[in-house]
């Protein structure tokens, strides 16, 4: 179906909105010679002939009551009722109205056919069997029914979302709130997204309404009243009746106005058309508080199911939709957004923009084709599932809603931590350097000024819940590990994840709340071992050895008795390096005699010198310590270097044909304060 032209209807309670779309996915838009996009769905019988009418006018007589007009055209449908007085059924007044011959022009103009392929978006008010038979009335035409079960709330959601990038990365449990106008009543659904669409797991909430505009409905309440005041013509239960039939003019009116009075010229009452009453003066300040005060039940009830179905309120990746005429009047609309969500992240369809998101089936839905013949089926096992939708629904929401707080608690915890953080590190570090010195009456003034902060409190209140949360569903987020669906388990190690990062916060957090109590236990704890210090660090400067010391300094600390830096006896570590070479000289007669010879050379690396007396030894050997039968050469404390040339004669013997050369201490060095470090070298003779 990607490359074939189509034509898409949606069928709301009262109209027939129609669009064509090209085999180039160009939406056209249908709109009549009178400038209406709506094919009405209210008929009457034109007088004195055998023909029906249908229109916007037909609406504003049959909900006016007068008589010989027809609506509730899917009820009837749906009952299967014949017209009255007629051999034909109301889905034959699609053909006795002239609803399809004008459609069938538009759409033969437009596609270049008579028999096109049609995609059905029926609004969620109407029921099975008038879908059936509509779906019948369009095959027996030789129309093409390519597909009939994707609803409008689906396409909106689909074009919310390639329109809006903020959407674009959403996640399991993000939300759309949709509020649809449609016949007498303005529908409250949820779509929240499963992972890979959004699905929704009720049925709409309903709410009633009057007329698709309250400007127009207040102001012709005001009109009637005003009217009944001078005529009284009206019995009291014709009233409401009146002024639904009074609205239809509005406009006219609104249009007839200085700002300050708005004229109602050309008024007369539905039982008596014929007669012209002077016009009437409407007060247009009355008339504007009269509209708020009609639309402030309505936007409540949203608001009320706005908090008690929205499960993310903080906005960030969830959308309001509003479709629907009664949303163009600009004031009730803002007063909507108010208490749903904002200007950015709010989207109004009127006819037009309807129309556009109907072409989103060419993209999304271009290749599905759906049997007529299992349209019962289709949508039967579509409520049959209805309980396992809005199981998923549900655990999507309520993953989200985890998933949310989680968030929402690492965020504020790490927050109010870095908070008290800054507040504290100079105390703390100023305690500290009064430590090191042991000053503690000073260190104990510094800690009357470290206090715990409230924001922190609150925030560990906030984690406490969301831990909760993630703890009552425990078994919910084992059964959802097991799906074999990645997003889904994804989430759940984000959730898991998320939880043990709250614990460790709430760990880190209980460590600054008792920081001012800590550190005072440790100033106590410092001064009273104070003079027991004073004793060891006196111990230390008589102490004449250095193992002595090591073993003091060992002693204070494993028994904690200061903050103040203790000594650094530390060894020093002297890197020494040996260089050997065996050298060959020639002597005797005609210098036939070849002498052998070892020139050693040692040199103390880093420019430092030795730390205490050292040997060096040439032996048959390796060994660890002095030999003095082996040839040894005595170097000095301070030494920096050394350099010899030794005959092979007064050398040892090698025992497998080498010597090796090392570098050792002197015995004689008893307390070594510095290591050395020199590798032994091996010459082979």
């Amino acid at each position: 179906m990607a490359n074939t032209s189509y034509l898409q209807l949606y069928l709301d309670t009262d109209f027939i909105l129609p669009v064509a779309v090209g085999a180039d996915g160009n939406v056209v838009k249908y709109q009549n010679q009178e400038g209406d996009s709506r094919l009405w769905l209210y008929f009457s019988k034109a007088s004195g002939r055998d023909v029906y009418e249908s229109g916007s006018v037909q609406k504003a007589n049959f909900e006016a009551k007068i008589e010989g007009n027809f609506g509730d055209f899917w009820a009837h449908l749906e009952q299967g009722d014949k017209v009255a007085a007629e051999p034909f059924t109301y889905v034959d007044l699609l053909d006795v109205a002239g609803i399809y011959s004008a459609l069938r022009e538009w759409f033969k103009a437009l596609l270049m056919t008579d028999t096109p392929e049609v995609v059905l978006n029926f609004a969620s008010t109407i029921g099975l069997k008038a879908r059936r038979q509509l779906v019948d009335f369009l095959t027996k035409k030789g129309l093409t029914v390519r597909s009939y079960s994707v609803e409008l709330n689906d396409l909106v959601a689909e074009k919310v979302v390639h329109d809006d990038r903020s959407m674009v990365q959403r996640e399991f449990g993000d939300q759309l709130l949709v509020i649809q106008s449609t016949g007498n009543h303005i529908l409250l659904s949820t779509l929240t997204w499963c992972g890979e669409v959004f699905m929704q797991g009720d049925k709409p909430a309903a709410l009633q309404k009057i007329g698709d505009d309250f400007k127009k409905m207040a102001l012709a309440k005001m009109v009637v009243e005003k009217a009944e005041r001078h005529y009284n013509i009206l019995q009291p239960s014709e009233i409401e009746a009146e002024i639904v039939y009074q609205a239809q003019f509005a406009e006219r009116w609104l249009a007839n106005s200085d700002g300050d009075t708005i004229w109602t010229d050309g008024f007369h009452y539905s039982k008596s058309p014929g007669r012209i009453y002077p016009p009437e003066q409407i007060n247009a300040a009355q008339l504007e508080k009269l509209v708020e005060e009609n639309s402030r039940q309505t936007t409540g009830q949203i608001a009320k199911f706005y908090k008690e179905n929205i499960v993310d309120k903080r906005l960030r990746h969830w959308h309001t939709v509003f479709i629907g005429d009664v949303f163009r009047d600009e004031k009730f609309l803002s007063s909507c957004i108010d208490v749903t969500s904002s200007q950015e992240k709010s989207t109004f369809y009127n006819d037009n923009t309807v129309q556009e998101a109907m072409g989103r089936f060419f993209y999304s839905h271009g290749q599905e084709v759906e049997p007529v013949g299992e349209l019962e089926r289709r949508y039967l096992t579509l409520a049959s599932e209805r309980e396992r939708i809005r199981q998923y629904v549900k655990n999507a929401e309520t993953l989200g809603k985890l998933r949310n707080a989680i968030g929402d608690s690492i965020k504020e915890v790490s927050m109010a931590i870095a908070q008290l953080k800054s507040r504290t590190t100079d105390i703390e570090e100023a305690w500290e350097a009064c430590m090191k010195q042991s000053k503690f009456e000073e260190a104990q003034k510094l800690l009357k000024g470290m206090a715990t902060d409230d924001a922190l409190t609150l925030a560990l209140s906030h984690l406490v819940s969301a831990r909760q949360e993630v703890g009552a569903h425990l078994s919910l987020l084992t059964d959802l590990r097991q799906l074999n669906e990645v997003h889904i388990k994804e989430i759940v190690d984000d959730i898991e994840r998320g939880d043990e990062r709250l614990n460790d916060l709430r760990q880190e957090a209980d460590g600054l709340q008792k920081l001012p109590a800590t550190l005072a236990e440790r100033t106590q704890h410092y001064k009273e071992c104070y003079p027991i210090y004073l004793d060891y660090k006196q111990k230390l400067d008589n102490e004449p050895s250095l193992d002595g010391k090591r073993d003091i300094l060992k002693e204070v600390t494993a028994k904690d008795l200061t903050m103040e830096a203790l000594p650094a006896i530390d060894v020093k570590t002297v890197t020494v390096g040996l260089t050997c070479e065996l050298q060959v000289s020639k002597s005797g007669f005609l210098g036939l005699k070849k002498e052998k010879s070892l020139h050693v050379v040692v040199q103390v690396k880093n420019n430092d010198t030795l730390q205490f007396p050292c040997v060096l030894m040439i032996s048959n050997k390796k060994d660890v310590k002095v030999d003095r039968r082996a040839w040894c050469a005595d170097l000095e404390k301070e030494a920096s270097s050394y350099e010899t040339t030794v005959p092979l004669s007064a050398l040892p013997a090698p025992s497998d044909g080498s010597l090796v050369v090392q570098l050792l201490p002197n015995e004689e060095s008893s307390h070594l304060t510095s290591r050395l470090y020199c590798e032994s070298k091996r010459i082979n003779l």
